[in-house]
């Protein structure tokens, strides 16, 4: 009986430019399946409130927008996986809408075995969160509730 290591996922992640905050991800995992993962994330900040352009000294005191869409984070992601047969490039957005604490992806991976989506809906407060995914590739259906 041979005695093989444990395995160990290694991350390094850092911000890329000085004046966004584009951050690049290499990830390392070793085991009976090593992969190496390199990610480049690019957020951008959004605000459709009709008081973003307001300038005052000391900030309002509101409820938020009316719908709860018009504040939060756009997220953009393009990577490679490298796992042998399982290699893929992937793509994705994300939007993150802070008044409702909402998350929605969706993501693209292109590899050997084909092309797969997957669509993904989050909320989530201090104590709780209910996620929803649906991916498609060529094996099927997936559906997974948490």
């Amino acid at each position: 009986m041979s005695l093989l290591p444990p395995p160990v996922t290694a991350s390094l992640s850092r911000r890329l430019f000085r004046d966004s905050f584009t951050e690049g991800n290499i990830t390392v995992h070793t085991g009976p399946q090593p992969r190496v993962t390199f990610n480049i994330v690019s957020p951008t900040a959004f605000n459709f409130t009709m008081d973003r352009h307001k300038k005052l000294p000391v900030p309002p005191q509101r409820a938020g927008s009316v719908s709860g869409f018009a504040v939060g984070t756009q997220y953009w992601t393009y990577g490679v996986t490298l796992a042998g047969l399982n290699s893929k490039l992937t793509a994705g957005i994300a939007c993150t809408f802070a008044e409702l604490a909402l998350q929605a992806k969706l993501g693209v991976e292109w590899g050997l075995t084909g092309l797969a989506l997957m669509l993904t809906g989050t909320w989530q407060n201090d104590s709780s969160e209910v996620a929803a995914s649906v991916g498609l590739d060529a094996q099927g259906v997936m559906m997974k509730l948490e």
